[in-house]
């Protein structure tokens, strides 16, 4: 906080004061020439003077003065430029120049032209640059380098699972587009996976039908397994019926959809192949309307009349003998499950749901459902057929391709495609396999 001092003679009690830390000597002189100037109002700031420490070789601090007296200011410069040299640290010695020799006059020079010709010949690039004309946008990508895995190229992910994700792959020889799904061994670790993968492969080599997805080729390399299969570009079920607002389609079509996911059963269950997680997500439907059942991953390759005890699949599609956690048979298990894929179709609603997966089981193990006025009594009875409790009631695939239903209505010499499946467009924008 400054302090406004007003004496007789302002300037002997400021001098004084400020001076006292340094024990400078012979200040009479000084005060007789400060006595000459007239009594002026002098405002300095105690606080710096008092935190001065004195007898300290460091740097004198900062005293803050104002004057309108030029002659008192000068005074004081002079009396403190004098008395701070006694505190000051001695400089450091100086070092004489080292003589400067013809060689080193001639290195340096040297450098120097060298230095110049660098510099010209910058510049003369960054012209040359600046010369060429600007293209209106510029685009800079790290490319990495392409994933081969035997003659196949691998791309962008294009779909997963729980154990193993799917690549689109290009066939380097014919540009043949290709899903590949790739295991790799560091998940496999466990003996019951890598056994769930070799069943896969192995039932996949053995399926050849216009609708299921077909095997090209499987490689093995240090770190994957890669299983080549066609590429699909189209939609699965579930996502072309989240397409649409009301989120279902016409009985009709649903037909023709229902009528290829049989066929496709029918040859498994003769040879004696369980899909066992049929659902919406495991159907995709092509550009050409043709369905493709896909993900074998849970498939078993048993003899029909051989009973099981399996617990897989999705829970809104499971069959009342699974959700009991009982011995039974594959195929009615894959009945059921096409049963609930039909009925979403046609009502645009699951059979069977609950908040609660109790709940949900126990109303699949009584086959609480409601079927809507708005069915036809043919599909009613498929229906009803499907969801039969006692798996060994339950129509097989052959039974049920030879219901009314399915062939009421069905030219058998026209193609689904043309007949029964119109108006429906799959969508294009999302690949599957």
């Amino acid at each position: 906080m400054a302090t406004k001092i007003r004496t007789k003679n302002p300037e002997s009690r400021l001098i004084v004061e400020a001076m006292k830390p340094y024990q400078i000597d012979k200040i009479d002189k000084i005060l007789e020439k400060l006595s000459l100037s007239n009594p002026i109002e002098r405002t300095v700031s105690r606080n710096q003077i008092l935190s001065s420490k004195p007898l300290i070789p460091m740097p004198l601090p900062t005293v803050q003065a104002s004057s309108n007296s030029p002659q008192g200011h000068s005074v004081l410069e002079a009396l403190l430029a004098k008395h701070t040299r006694r505190f000051r640290p001695p400089d450091p010695p100086r070092l004489q120049n080292r003589p400067k020799t013809v060689s080193s006059l001639k290195s340096k020079k040297d450098i120097l032209i060298q230095s110049n010709d660098i510099q010209d010949k910058t510049d003369k690039l960054n012209d040359e640059i600046l010369t060429e004309p600007i293209p209106h946008s510029v685009t800079i990508s790290c490319k990495k380098d392409p994933i081969i895995v035997g003659k196949y190229e691998i791309g962008d992910e294009i779909g997963k699972g729980a154990y193993g994700t799917v690549k689109i792959g290009v066939n380097t020889a014919n540009n043949e587009k290709v899903a590949i799904k790739i295991y790799e061994k560091a998940g496999l670790l466990n003996p019951t996976r890598k056994k769930n993968v070799e069943r896969e492969i192995k039932i996949l080599n053995k399926l050849n039908h216009p609708n299921i997805i077909r095997v090209i080729n499987t490689i093995e390399t240090s770190s994957a397994i890669n299983i080549v299969l066609e590429y699909i570009s189209g939609c699965s079920l579930s996502d072309y019926l989240k397409s649409r607002s009301s989120r279902r389609i016409e009985e009709y079509q649903a037909k023709g959809v229902f009528k290829q996911i049989l066929l496709a059963l029918e040859f498994c269950h003769n040879l004696g192949i369980t899909h066992r997680d049929i659902k919406l997500e495991n159907i995709l439907l092509d550009h050409e309307h043709t369905v493709k059942i896909i993900d074998f991953g849970f498939a078993t390759y048993i003899a029909n009349d051989k009973k099981v005890q399996l617990f897989c699949g999705t829970s809104c599609y499971m069959a009342p003998e699974i959700v009991t956690n009982k011995e039974s048979l594959g195929p009615p298990t894959d009945i059921w499950a096409a049963g609930v894929v039909l009925y979403v179709l046609i009502t645009g609603t699951f059979p069977f749901k609950a908040p609660q997966t109790k709940e949900l089981y126990s109303k699949i193990q009584r086959g609480m459902y409601v079927i809507p006025p708005t069915m036809s009594s043919q599909a009613r009875e498929v229906i009803k057929g499907v969801f039969e409790i006692d798996p060994h009631k339950r129509p097989t695939a052959t039974q049920l391709l030879a219901y009314q239903w399915m062939n009421n209505g069905m030219d058998k010499t026209s193609s689904l495609k043309s007949r029964n499946l119109a108006g429906i467009s799959p969508l294009f924008n999302k690949t599957f396999c």
